[in-house]
Parts: C-alpha cells; sequence; structure tokens
C-alpha cells in the first residue's frame, strides 16, 4: 500500500499500513517516490524489448 492523501484518510487511518508493514518483506511502507526507478526503467528506450510483464513494486508483500 502507498502512503497518499487517499490511502492516509482511509485504509491508513485504521492501522492499515501497519497491517501491510508487518506482512511485507521489506517493513517500511511504501511512499510514492519508490514507484520513480520502477516507472523510468519501463520507460527508458532501452526496454523496448520488454512486453507483457508485471512488475511488482510490493515491498515483497502478498495479497492472496
Amino acid at each position: 500500500m502507498v502512503r497518499t492523501a487517499t490511502a492516509e484518510r482511509t485504509v491508513g487511518a485504521a492501522g492499515g499500513f501497519e497491517s501491510v508493514r508487518e506482512r511485507q518483506a521489506v517493513p517500511r511502507t511504501q511512499e510514492p517516490s519508490d514507484l520513480v526507478s520502477t516507472l523510468l526503467y519501463v520507460v527508458d528506450e532501452g526496454s523496448g524489448f520488454l512486453a507483457g510483464q508485471t512488475l511488482n513494486v510490493s515491498g515483497g508483500s502478498a495479497f492472496l
């Protein structure tokens, strides 16, 4: 779960960030800036052969 204004008002207000953080391999709350390097990789010209992939930027959490 990314810390955004909407998340802070909704699930974050009820302890949601802590709940997610407890189940992640990387024990911290994801910030919007954590997505930047992944987005830069996807839009880079050198990634032109990347097709049909799912890149999970989730801190190691899995929701089943």
